[in-house]
């Protein structure tokens, strides 16, 4: 679902990030680059995405903020059985914030679709193994 609404957000409230913020999603993903420790990186990616996107009143922030909370032990476990992808992933902050820098909403959408098909992509392949068993 979050596919499908992150791009909705993304949409509507482009353009709302302030350089401020831009900055702090740099440290982050800054200290995403340096720890080993997957569960901070788990919260400092969500304290990330809470900058980059830009959340209102709406139902729209509701709807993924509620996704975002219920997915988070996901995309942990997700890091866990697939480690190559917190390189990966930040390498993907730093793209999006780039996006949000250049103006280009467009490639922010994209960049977002991608980090999340990343992790349902290792969720559904290890989800794959578990059912042939």
């Amino acid at each position: 679902m979050r596919i499908r609404v992150e791009p909705l957000l993304i949409e509507k409230n482009f353009g709302q990030v302030s350089q401020e913020d831009l900055e702090k999603a740099r440290r982050l993903c800054d200290q995403m680059h340096e720890t080993k420790d997957i569960f901070l990186f788990s919260d400092l990616n969500q304290e990330f995405h809470d900058l980059v996107i830009h959340y209102d009143r709406s139902w729209t922030t509701k709807v993924v903020k509620m996704l975002a909370g219920a997915a988070a032990p996901y995309v942990s476990f997700s890091l866990r059985l697939e480690p190559s992808q917190i390189k990966d992933s930040n390498m993907n902050h730093y793209a999006q914030i780039g996006a949000v820098r250049n103006g280009d909403k467009d490639r922010l959408i994209e960049l977002e679709v991608e980090h999340l098909e990343s992790t349902l992509k290792i969720l559904q392949e290890i989800g794959d193994d578990l059912s042939i068993r």
